[in-house]
């Protein structure tokens, strides 16, 4: 699935976005562009990083509103033929679903992205945003890596309480990809992304999964 920043949203798309639409880009991203099963707390948490300017908790844009995506989902996007719930609050994009979403998000992507995102993937650059605004990779830079928490740990992984051990390894290594895509790449801060993402996963291992670390982060404190 593709990412964008948010000014880049705001302009791309030939008509308005509706919420709908919103919480279906979201649902296929969060589901990593398949027809994988995404719990509702997981729509949640992507939509927010996808469109803060509409998730967002009223003034406080740091965390996430989960009001809207319910009624989107029940209201819009299941008795279209988009989404099926699958009980437990789960859902699945269907075929058309995943059609339109990709649709959608090749229109919300439509811009220039510079010589060294462009030699990342659209995934890539989605999380290198995620990674970049999150309070875990500030505090790393301030050298407060102290003060980093498990609820920093789920932020910045986009993890969740439903989410599988599996699925918790698969965010971890594809942040540790990411990172040394964007190293290689040039951008200033890869390395410091990978730093910090094993440190989560040394630190955290309830959050993460006790993800196999073969080499250990270098502590920043």
């Amino acid at each position: 699935m593709a990412s964008t920043d948010t000014t880049s949203r705001a302009h791309t798309p030939k008509r308005k976005l509706t919420v709908a639409d919103r919480v279906l880009v979201s649902l296929a991203h969060a589901a990593a562009g398949t027809k994988d099963a995404v719990p509702y707390e997981e729509i949640v948490i992507e939509s927010w990083r996808q469109f803060p300017e509409r998730f967002s908790l009223r003034g406080h844009p740091e965390h996430p509103d989960s009001e809207d995506q319910n009624p989107a989902l029940y209201g819009r996007l299941v008795p279209s033929g988009l989404v099926v719930a699958l009980g437990g609050k789960t859902f699945r994009l269907t075929d058309d679903g995943l059609a339109q979403a990709r649709a959608l998000d090749d229109a919300l992507s439509g811009r220039d992205t510079g010589s060294m995102q462009a030699k990342l993937s659209r995934v890539e650059e989605r999380l290198l945003k995620s990674a970049l605004e999150s309070d875990a990779f500030g505090k790393w830079q301030d050298r407060r890596a102290d003060e980093l928490v498990d609820f920093d740990a789920r932020m910045f992984f986009g993890i969740t309480a439903t989410t599988s051990t599996e699925g918790r390894l698969t965010r971890v290594q594809a942040m540790l990809d990411m990172a040394k895509a964007a190293d290689e790449a040039g951008h200033a801060e890869g390395a410091e992304i990978k730093d910090l993402a094993m440190h989560l996963a040394q630190h955290f291992p309830e959050v993460t999964g006790a993800f196999p670390l073969k080499n250990g982060a270098e502590q920043h404190g």
